[in-house]
């Protein structure tokens, strides 16, 4: 699920803290960004949750506007979240996506 902003923040930091015991070091501050929460709160984000709700991944966007393009900028998810399971939502939300976007416009393409 892509949430725009604003997104409560508290439950993405929770996340953000797990990740960061799991990771040796620190946040490094400068090949990507880090947990601020007015970034957090200005970005899309795409949110992982588990059966009862609770948030287990997230990743948020940050768009390029000339290119009209997005990157993933953290990528984080809880230790019980299996490795590529923030990829897989990834590709489920472009997925869902290009298919409203077909869907609207009347075409059928295969990809």
């Amino acid at each position: 699920m892509v949430s725009a902003p604003p997104l409560t923040h508290t439950l993405l930091h929770e996340v953000s803290d797990e990740w960061l015991v799991m990771m040796p070091g620190k946040e490094m501050r400068f090949s990507l960004g880090w947990f601020d929460n007015d970034y957090i709160g200005s970005s899309a984000v795409i949110v992982v949750r588990d059966e009862t709700g609770r948030v287990t991944a997230f990743a948020n966007l940050v768009p390029e506007y000339a290119r009209r393009e997005v990157s993933i900028d953290l990528m984080r998810r809880r230790q019980e979240v299996e490795n590529g399971r923030m990829e897989l939502q990834m590709a489920r939300s472009v997925n869902e996506r290009y298919a409203r976007q077909q869907n609207a416009s009347g075409e059928t393409r295969r990809v």
